[in-house]
């Protein structure tokens, strides 16, 4: 957790006082409000491991993009299966991609569900908060979070009128220009606007046709509308666009040991350990287009406070990837992917101060999810395949707390989940034969039971027991007819939270039984497709903590570790790739790995984070942030043959405001130079890898009005 002086997002965001910085240094901790509970509740009341920041605060870690989450979150560790954006929460994550294949962290933004895997990949703009759920949260956020849930919330209309521009450049020319405003319309709406564009030259080569690789180009733009009806009910009304592109997860390097193609430029490159030049036959592309509208209406009435979340997502997802990360022309795979979705939630939540509230809802989720995939081989295509996945789900939810003293406080709830997958599979186009069809239906209903006492009015102990469903699926890019089965997961957590005015502490144990793990492999039985199983089961167990609290009235700390153990239990038959008897390449055999490490799962991780800010009279205030985080790495297969060595990275600012309204930052990224990868893909070619942006450095400005 990052919670410094455990400030809520809406204080963070306030100027800075420079008269009161002992102040700020003592602010009362209890003040934490997070919403893990489909309601705005005190962090130390709420029975689960949640990590949550403001916008203010990751900036102030150099956090300027979701996936630089897991360097201050502990147990979350966050990959890429290509464009896919794959977050692991203690051990639980997927691996699996395609139409129609959900990740099992649930993504939630603004109370809207996020259903493409893409969409975890995001510029942080105007963030008000981001919350890490840690665990299974199957009673009120429903399916697909076996893992967890993300939720993030951005900053909501006001009516004082305010702004800010933020624009940075860094070497890579690297370039970005953020701005934000919001005001009043009328006396009863306001509305806000944020812009985002960020762009830079790639931090990669492809010396095979001199062009720059890993290049990033996003555009970003949000505006909401708030409309205060009546005193009892508001209406928000929301729209964003996001273009995305950025080729980094594609731009492959060889893993030298064993990879096939030992003749090739690409091999040489791997050989001498390169990170910042390719060599492929084109350059490789990725892009994530698509808008969003949402409407979101809170009526509180005497009796309970009611919310509808009304949201529909339109994205494109094309992506252009060389298979052999050669320069040669063996094979490439053009795979443009679109997806629409709605979802439509209701909730009713007491608005009672006695000894029993409760929360109910229900949730209907629409989807569609169709892919292009074109295969080429010595630049001639071989055949086209159009898999397509409709998702139809509805779910009914409820809790109940029941709090017989003053200090006991019980808690039973469960949700039930309906959902059918129609998959539609065709070969030479979108009006070509049919050869896959068929559908599914999955039933599920997952409980949550829980018992929380509190030592005192700014400490909790609790014992929370739950239990989280990932969605079945479809084989949808090798066109198997035949449906996975879902995942199931059982956990078992106990917790300590103290709140005090000071000092913030949350530390959790935790042991999962998880059941019919999704698992994919490149399988050559099968033309050398993905192809996904059911890995039988694996047993995790391991505890984490967050910390924060000041050194001296100057000088504040952060910091928070994992401990995690996670292996499968049951896993026979698996796909597994041994070197060749000549020394060149994999050959795939089957074997049972029950006892190996579950994949994207290190062991331990830790991170801390020192904030100084000092007043300097009568010209500001200088700040100063260092974030340090450790990983102990990963293996990227079941097998555990492939690894991400242990790492540790460190981000660091230096501010100066002159006022409250100007700052000039300069900043280092990943000033370690620590060579990370941020995907890996294996096969019978053999390994390639691709890694993350080099040490990074730059200037900020940042003006507020």
């Amino acid at each position: 957790m990052i919670t410094l002086g455990a400030a809520t997002a809406q204080e963070t965001a306030q100027p800075v006082d420079t008269s009161s910085t002992e102040a700020a240094q003592t602010r009362v901790m209890d003040s934490v409000v997070v919403k893990s509970q489909r309601r705005d509740e005190r962090l130390v009341d709420v029975p689960i491991s949640v990590s949550v920041a403001s916008g203010e605060q990751l900036k102030q870690a150099g956090i300027t993009n979701s996936a630089d989450l897991k360097l201050v979150t502990p147990a979350l560790n966050l990959t890429q299966q290509g464009s896919f954006v794959q977050p692991t929460i203690r051990g639980v994550g997927t691996s699996v991609v395609g139409p129609g294949a959900d990740g099992n962290v649930a993504l939630y933004i603004d109370g809207v569900y996020q259903a493409t895997q893409a969409a975890a990949l995001f510029e942080l703009n105007a963030i008000d908060s981001i919350e890490v759920l840690k665990g299974p949260q199957g009673s009120l956020f429903g399916r697909n979070a076996t893992g967890g849930a993300i939720v993030v919330t951005t900053a909501a209309p006001e009516f004082d009128f305010s702004g800010r521009v933020t624009g940075s450049y860094g070497n890579f020319n690297d370039r970005k220009l953020s701005g934000y405003i919001t005001g009043p319309i009328t006396d009863k709406i306001a509305a806000n606007l944020a812009v985002l564009y960020h762009e830079d030259d790639g931090y990669v080569t492809n010396v095979a046709t001199g062009s720059d690789l890993a290049k990033t180009n996003a555009y970003l733009a949000r505006g909401k509308i708030l409309v205060e009806a009546t005193e009892d009910l508001s209406l928000t009304f929301t729209g964003s666009y996001v273009k995305h592109e950025n080729n980094a997860a594609f731009s492959y390097i060889p893993v030298p040991e064993n990879f096939r193609y030992v003749t090739s430029d690409a091999y040489s490159l791997g050989v001498a350990g390169s990170r910042d030049e390719a060599s492929m036959d084109f350059n490789p592309y990725s892009q994530l287009e698509g808008g969003s509208l949402s409407i979101n209406a809170v009526y509180d009435a005497d009796w309970a406070t009611i919310t509808s979340t009304t949201g529909y997502t339109q994205q494109q997802q094309p992506f252009y990837t060389d298979t052999d990360g050669t320069e040669l022309p063996i094979q490439e795979v053009h795979s443009p992917q679109d997806q629409d979705t709605f979802v439509q939630e209701l909730t009713f939540a007491s608005n009672s101060d006695g000894n029993v509230s409760w929360i109910f809802g229900g949730m209907y989720y629409d989807d569609e999810s169709e892919s292009y995939g074109t295969v080429y081989v010595n630049n001639t295509p071989v055949i086209v395949l159009v898999p397509n996945v409709k998702t139809e789900a509805a779910a009914a939810f409820a809790e109940v707390s029941y709090s017989p003293t003053e200090r006991l406080h019980l808690l039973l709830g469960g949700r039930y989940n309906t959902e059918t997958k129609t998959f539609v599979g065709r070969v030479g186009g979108r009006n070509g034969p049919i050869v896959a069809n068929d559908d599914e239906k999955w039933d599920s209903f997952t409980p949550r039971a829980s018992i929380r006492y509190e030592l005192s009015d700014q400490s909790s102990l609790y014992l929370t027991y739950s239990e989280g469903f990932k969605s079945g699926l479809y084989n949808a890019t090798s066109l198997d007819p035949a449906p996975v089965d879902p995942e199931e997961i059982k956990s078992y957590e106990v917790g300590y939270k103290y709140s005090g005015s000071t000092l913030l502490f949350t530390g959790a144990a935790y042991f999962y039984d998880y059941t019919g793990i999704q698992v994919n492999a490149i399988d050559q039985s099968r033309g050398g497709f993905v192809t996904v199983t059911n890995a039988g089961n694996a047993e995790i167990y391991g505890a984490d903590f967050d910390l924060s609290f000041p050194i001296t009235n100057e000088l504040s700390a952060r910091t928070g570790a994992s401990y995690i153990h996670g292996e499968y239990n049951d896993f026979p038959g698996a796909i597994v790739y041994i070197p060749e008897p000549n020394g060149i390449g994999y050959v795939q055999v089957n074997r049972d790995v029950s006892g190996n490490r579950i994949m994207k799962t290190p062991e331990y991780t830790a991170f801390g984070t020192l904030l100084y800010t000092r007043p300097i009279s009568q010209t500001g205030e200088i700040q100063g942030a260092l974030t340090v985080s450790y990983n102990d790495g990963w293996y990227w297969d079941p097998s555990n043959t492939s690894q991400q060595d242990g790492y540790t990275q460190i981000n660091a600012r230096l501010s100066w405001s002159p006022n409250d309204r100007f700052t000039v930052t300069a900043y280092g990224q990943n000033v370690s130079d620590e060579k990370v990868e941020i995907f890996r893909r294996t096969g019978t070619m053999g390994d390639l890898a691709s890694y993350n942006k080099p040490a990074s450095y730059g200037v900020e400005l940042d003006l507020k009005f």
